[in-house]
């Protein structure tokens, strides 16, 4: 028995080696094909996931550049920002997307949950060494999918929009829609149910979002949260506790908020989900956007109750 294992151990260690300086070799290359420098005019940065990504459109807006990406959690969010902060000193302030659902427990999956391996990969070699190892831990249920997707080397050194990069950039394809009360259902059931209860608030992002306040703040940038158009219909079925939630998070941290939430647009200015814009509605929402930029308004965040639904939920 003891030489049949040794002769297992002789055989395994040198893969295992192998495999251990391969990987660093592969994570090595990866990081120093990044690029995470870009135009030095740019002062202002616009960050997120795909609320941001999708309604502001840049080349509207003097001295800026949208980076958002779709599916970005504030987990990726910071560490993206960390790195564009210490490469480009040009950026004086940072727009973030901001909505009710970056609190939710929903979000959780693309970090550590079901849809982590196909959103993780992306990000991973932007991710110091802690936490590339958390992640895969995180995805070890899928860890061939999760492995096969980051063993390759990356082409990231391109600030140009691909779906499959993490720089993200503005992008819509919706050229003519409008939002359709069933798909909004089932886009709200997504965002704020889990087996019809809600969804617990994410501890994780909250935490993140924490992380990127201070990283602002030591840098000396302005960290701005963004919250962007909602369908009426959308809006005022949003959970009451995550309105308070959210509006209890932007008032704690003293955060300074543009909400472009109740904006007013046509009906052909959203998509069927209602929780985005087409890309007429992208280019009036920038266009309010940098009006209320120029006039250096700020939004009070309050939770208007005679706008909520009455769900009669359990309380979180």
């Amino acid at each position: 028995m003891k030489i049949f294992l040794k002769n297992i151990l002789n055989f395994t260690l040198p893969l295992i080696v192998l495999g251990v300086i391969s990987f660093g070799l592969l994570n090595f290359l990866n990081k120093q094909r990044i690029d995470f420098k870009i135009a030095s005019n740019v002062s202002n940065l616009y960050i997120g996931d795909s609320h941001v990504q999708s309604a502001i459109n840049d080349s509207l807006l003097p001295n800026s550049f949208n980076l958002a990406s779709s599916s970005e959690a504030f987990y990726y969010t910071y560490y993206k920002l960390k790195k564009l902060i210490e490469n480009n000193p040009s950026i004086k302030k940072v727009y973030l997307s901001f909505g009710h659902n970056s609190i939710s427990g929903y979000y959780d999956r693309f970090i550590f949950g079901d849809y982590s391996s196909v959103i993780a990969p992306k990000y991973f070699y932007v991710l110091p060494f802690s936490e590339q190892c958390r992640m895969v831990y995180w995805n070890r249920n899928n860890l061939l999918t999760f492995l096969k997707s980051i063993f390759k080397i990356r082409e990231e050194n391109s600030l140009k929009f691909d779906e499959e990069s993490f720089f993200g950039g503005f992008y819509n394809k919706f050229d003519t829609s409008r939002a359709v009360v069933s798909t909004m259902d089932k886009r709200l059931d997504v965002q704020f149910y889990s087996n019809n209860e809600l969804y617990y608030f994410s501890n994780l992002n909250i935490d993140y979002l924490d992380k990127m306040i201070d990283l602002c703040q030591t840098k000396d940038i302005e960290l701005i949260a963004l919250n962007t158009p909602l369908y009426p219909y959308y809006h005022k079925k949003l959970p009451t506790q995550y309105k308070e939630k959210f509006c209890e998070l932007i008032n704690e941290r003293q955060l300074y908020f543009i909400d472009l939430s109740t904006l007013k647009l046509s009906e052909n200015n959203y998509v069927p989900d209602g929780d985005h814009v087409s890309k007429t509605g992208a280019n009036k929402t920038t266009l309010k956007l940098l009006e209320i930029i120029n006039q250096n308004i700020k939004t009070p965040c309050i939770v208007n109750l005679t706008d909520s639904a009455d769900f009669k939920l359990k309380p979180l």
